[in-house]
């Protein structure tokens, strides 16, 4: 086994010629990830499968071109506050917050100031164990959000194939904050154009109910006995050839799960059967989107020739609730100035003997 390393090079210039790098962590043990500055995008994990075969197992761009034409399967970090916010408005201390409405008359994703188009700074930097990166960014409350904050996004990927994810905000005012990797996995390899053989087990005894916007109804409801209940091992696919008016809706899974538990813990495991990988979720967060890549417009050009088609990959998007600020019923997403916010992530990924 070799010690971890870490390198950077350049990946693009943006159209104000500021540069987007590509920082390249490898763990000494067979696994590496490129993290790109803009958006902090894991756009390429290598894993090695259980005949030691290594491929890329999340969905990216080749090209910085292509991430700046549309945002389709970019496995980026979204925040301030991912996924959705009814309206475009909450109201906090008395006072109504009008923030955009980019998704309708809602908010999905912060809008204009989605992570996910911000070029971070960075600095590298290994320990014993492991290689990482640290990304900076300066938010200044685009989409409505109040006050600045700083914005700090550590992976590190250790040599046991952990690959730690750790956000950390400090913002001037009382703030909603939800802060996710999207990151696009197939297990498989990403020029697999299916998710068959992929298996999910996840500590959850309940899901969000969502309406045709993929708003939360409010409801928090029960898994057991239908579609989403996933706290024995179950394949993906035959879920969503389920006749549930949800997956029905969605044509295949939109809905946060509502995690078991409280404090870093085991949420999910992925597994697929013909390459024998597995990657397990653990997470201080309450909920988890399950996003099973539905409706692409057509096929979307991917990296190394691959294309990707609707239900070619999985996201498991550890989070708050969605539209949380707006649901007295749900765990609480508004969060001190003043005060550093910190939240933890990790994708562990193995081998099954």
């Amino acid at each position: 086994m070799l010690k971890p390393s870490v390198q950077k090079k350049e990946f693009g210039i943006l159209p104000d010629g500021d540069i987007v790098y590509s920082c390249i962590l490898n763990n000494g043990n067979g696994i590496e990830a490129e993290i790109l500055t803009l958006g902090g995008i894991l756009n390429r994990l290598f894993v090695p499968d259980k005949k030691g075969a290594v491929s890329d197992v999340v969905l990216g761009r080749e090209r910085l071109e292509q991430y700046l034409g549309e945002g389709f399967c970019t496995s980026a970090i979204i925040g301030r506050f991912a996924n959705r916010i009814a309206g475009g408005t909450y109201e906090w201390n008395g006072t109504k917050v009008i923030l955009e409405q980019n998704y309708g008359k809602d908010l999905l994703h912060s809008g204009s100031g989605n992570y996910a188009s911000k070029n971070f700074a960075e600095s590298l930097f290994t320990g014993d164990n492991f290689a990482g990166v640290r990304l900076n960014l300066w938010d200044v409350g685009e989409g409505g959000f109040p006050g600045k904050a700083e914005v700090i996004v550590l992976y590190r990927l250790f040599a046991d194939g952990r690959l730690e994810l750790e956000y950390r905000l400090l913002p001037e005012k009382d703030t909603p904050i939800n802060v996710t990797s999207h990151a696009y996995f197939n297990l498989a390899g990403q020029e697999r154009e299916n998710l068959q053989g992929h298996t999910l087990w996840l500590n959850a005894d309940a899901y969000l109910p969502a309406d045709s916007t993929g708003m939360p109804t409010g409801e928090i409801r029960k898994v057991e006995g239908t579609a989403f209940d996933f706290r024995k091992k179950a394949s993906i696919t035959e879920g969503m050839e389920s006749e549930d008016e949800q997956i029905l809706l969605f044509h295949g899974y939109d809905h946060n799960f509502c995690l078991n538990g409280r404090g870093m813990r085991k949420a999910a495991v992925l597994s697929e059967e013909s390459s024998g990988r597995y990657m397990e979720v653990y997470t201080d967060m309450p909920g988890m989107q399950l996003f099973t890549t539905n409706n692409l417009p057509q096929p979307v050009s991917g990296k190394d020739g691959s294309y990707y088609f609707s239900h070619c990959a999985v996201c498991l998007e550890t989070q708050q609730y969605p539209n949380a600020v707006n649901e007295p019923d749900f765990p609480a997403a508004i969060f001190a100035g003043g005060k550093w916010y910190i939240s933890k992530t990790v994708f562990k990924f193995g081998v099954q003997e």
